[in-house]
């Protein structure tokens, strides 16, 4: 995993990646993968993060982590998710 890691951070590094953008990416990808393991529930996910309950709160609000359709993710994933599902019910209603 260490090996992993340093790519990571060679790769980030060279790409530009400011210290927040990528503490700010790292905590939001941490926290989707840690509350769909744990099936969504936000005290499961807090405990198991080792944070309170409220904080957990406040930081998927400061990450602008919203649920869609029973999965947690961030808020640009759920736009884009009903773009597309606008324009597949407009595609469908076209056909009929």
């Amino acid at each position: 995993m260490k090996d992993e890691l340093e790519r990571l951070a060679r790769l980030m590094h060279s790409g530009g990646i400011t210290y927040a953008e990528a503490t700010r990416e790292f905590k939001r990808r941490y926290i989707l993968h840690v509350l769909n393991a744990n099936r969504g529930n936000q005290c499961r996910a807090a405990r198991e993060l080792g944070m309170h309950r409220n904080t957990m709160s406040r930081t998927i609000s400061e990450l602008k982590i919203v649920k869609d359709y029973g999965k947690w993710v961030d808020c640009f994933e759920a736009m884009r998710r009903k773009e597309n599902r606008a324009t597949a019910q407009q595609a469908m209603s076209a056909q009929a």
